[in-house]
């Protein structure tokens, strides 16, 4: 199993398996080809990104990617981000120190429970240290599609640390789509 260990010269990638792409349709099969479902130059499909950090809503992110992904002919690459610590203020052991395996088995385990199997094809699996929006926004450069989750934090929350899927709304150079949770109403 690879880890990835955030280091303070910035963000690191560690892919977390080599998982194959589907192969793309051949001419014959459609008419009139739609170019986002080509592969690239690269001999890639288009990719859809999503964020996965363990929550329920990424992982109703996830399943959204996969449902589109089939539907738009593209490959979904499930993303977690490291986020570096900023300040300690009391000891730790060196072990609470490196998240990077521990985000490892959490993407593992959220793909498998949307897929049924560890290593589906069509799914790349990464997990990156950095900032989480920064992390999303720059993977957005080659995408198709980002899908994130909205934790739907308090309004002092967001304004005192901001919103991942607000910041990836804003600065992502793909189209977003942001996956709210259900609200019950009261009576």
């Amino acid at each position: 199993m690879k880890t990835a260990q955030p280091d303070s010269t910035g963000p690191r990638s560690v892919p977390v398996s080599a998982g194959q792409h589907a192969s793309a349709a051949s001419a014959s099969d459609q008419a009139a080809p739609d170019p986002a479902e080509q592969p690239s130059e690269a001999g890639q499909l288009p990719e859809i990104v999503v964020g996965v950090d363990g929550s329920k809503l990424s992982i109703i992110a996830l399943r959204t990617a996969r449902r589109l992904a089939g539907k738009l002919g593209c490959t979904v690459h499930a993303l977690t981000v490291v986020e570096h610590p900023v300040a300690m203020a009391v000891p730790v052991a060196a072990s609470e120190l490196s998240p990077g395996a521990e985000a490892v088995g959490l993407l593992e385990e959220c793909v498998e429970q949307v897929y049924g199997e560890p290593d589906p094809q069509g799914v790349r699996k990464t997990v990156v240290g950095g900032q989480a929006a920064r992390v999303l926004v720059e993977a957005s450069d080659q995408a198709e599609m980002l899908v994130v989750g909205n934790k739907g934090r308090s309004g002092i929350s967001d304004l005192l640390l901001g919103s991942v899927s607000t910041a990836a709304a804003s600065h992502a150079r793909c189209p977003v789509l942001i996956v709210h949770g259900r609200r019950r109403v009261r009576h």
